[in-house]
């Protein structure tokens, strides 16, 4: 990563998005490491952070890690969410009225396709056909 790359990511550490789902998940004893895996730039200045969890062992439910976007023309992390180990995504998301603030079918059609995803990377009978 490179220096502008690392003061992004401490401003997303440093916000309060970020602070109160890492608290979340250390009541569950899952640490979050300030490190961001990945952290991606689009062209209109916001950004995506994947920060993975420290854990010993994985299963169906666990959190292994948060993700974080950042709006630059505010200059601040508008959400963070927990991600969940399994084929079942967070059930906020699923539930929420709004993912990631699209309005109307736009919603819903961001929504779906998060659904499927877990779900489709985790069939194993899918996984074992495929070429």
């Amino acid at each position: 990563m490179t220096e502008d790359d690392r003061q992004l990511e401490a401003r997303i550490v440093g916000s309060e998005a970020w602070k109160l789902e890492a608290a979340y998940a250390l009541r569950g004893a899952f640490e979050i490491e300030p490190r961001a895996t990945v952290l991606r730039r689009f062209d209109d200045g916001s950004a995506m952070a994947i920060f993975p969890a420290r854990m010993e062992f994985l299963q169906i439910g666990a959190i292994v890690g948060l993700c974080a976007f950042y709006d630059g023309a505010i200059d601040d992390t508008v959400h963070v969410h927990v991600l969940h180990a399994g084929p079942e995504p967070e059930l906020p998301l699923i539930q929420g009225t709004r993912i990631l603030g699209l309005p109307g079918p736009a919603n819903q059609m961001a929504r779906t396709a998060y659904i499927a995803w877990p779900r489709r990377t985790t069939d194993v009978k899918k996984v074992a056909a495929a070429p």
